[in-house]
């Protein structure tokens, strides 16, 4: 076995431990069926037919035979090809029949290639973004220490995995990287370029990601807990006390962190210019489309929602939910 496929079989393992089936998840998709060994190989869904029919197994001489080689096709009709070394009888002819019940139901096209396919997506193609996915969402539901926090159902899944990660220290600011060994240029803000960049730093102190912060504090006319990133998170303001409007508040707390990193990230990849501004802009016209999309009973007004967001969660009637 070459390198390569071994270090993919050893990282699918890994996943496997994550909670994600990921070494069962691949699946061949017959066609002339030259290219899958008919014993050896799950080509069924049902796992190998060697251990499913070991007595055949034992009665087969050509135990090398590809799907092609036992299934024939003639003029549409379905032939068997076998070659026993004494005819099945007793338990061997009930594996015979059970087998011969078993492809029968299966219909190879007999007209392409064999090719595998994966069940992690729609159209069977692999992909590493679908893959990453799929492992955080296991971790999102497993993770005993943010399971109760770690959910808003107003926002995308990209934004709670964002926050999921940020609450767990584990977004790639550049002491991070650095500690992995990573070989950088500087370990300094890549905003301010005074201090190290940590993820409170990144999210919350630096003074040009505070300035946004402080626009957050006179758009909601709210004063926010930003201490730590736990607190700016996770923190519900006492006037809040109702459901909905502590996941609209939560929502928006959310976008403005997801909003900060993602300017953060076009700076420093793109270079683009920083301004806390248009981040403003960007969690305001964000937050009010996802929070109006999936909260159907919220109600939001964008005129109102850009003068006093704070009104929604505040006013219980105000959301269809009395």
């Amino acid at each position: 076995m070459g390198t390569t496929w071994r270090h993919i079989i050893q990282a699918g393992k890994r996943i496997d431990t994550m909670g994600v089936d990921f070494t069962g998840s691949f699946y061949k998709l017959i066609g002339e069926g030259a290219g899958t060994s008919f014993w050896h190989e799950d080509w069924t869904g049902h796992g190998s037919l060697k251990n499913q029919f070991g007595r055949l197994y034992a009665l087969e001489v050509n135990k090398e035979a590809t799907v092609m080689d036992q299934l024939q096709f003639v003029d549409g009709n379905r032939n068997f090809s076998w070659v026993w070394s004494r005819y099945p009888r007793g338990r061997s002819m009930g594996e015979l029949n059970a087998l011969i019940s078993l492809l029968s139901s299966l219909q190879p096209s007999g007209k392409s290639l064999d090719e595998w396919l994966w069940k992690g997506s729609n159209d069977g193609r692999f992909t590493t973004k679908i893959l990453a996915t799929l492992v955080d969402q296991q971790k999102l539901t497993s993770h005993p220490s943010v399971t109760e926090t770690i959910v808003n159902k107003a926002i995308p899944q990209k934004v709670n995995i964002f926050i999921w990660r940020s609450l767990l220290q584990r977004i790639p600011v550049r002491v991070e990287l650095d500690k992995r060994g990573m070989d950088l240029d500087s370990v300094l803000c890549p905003l301010c370029n005074a201090e190290t960049e940590s993820v409170s730093h990144a999210l919350l102190h630096c003074d040009e990601v505070y300035k946004v912060w402080k626009g957050i504090d006179s758009w909601w006319n709210m004063d926010i807990d930003t201490s730590s990133v736990n607190a700016a998170l996770s923190t519900i303001p006492s006037s809040i006390n109702y459901a909905m409007g502590k996941t609209i508040w939560q929502a928006t707390m959310w976008v403005v962190t997801y909003s900060i990193w993602n300017a953060r990230n076009k700076k420093v990849f793109s270079n683009a210019s920083w301004n806390h501004a248009n981040i403003l802009n960007e969690v305001q016209l964000k937050s009010f489309q996802w929070i109006s999309k999936r909260l159907k009973k919220s109600n939001l007004e964008w005129s109102q929602w850009l003068i006093n967001p704070g009104y929604y969660v505040t006013h219980p009637n105000k959301q269809g939910i009395g």
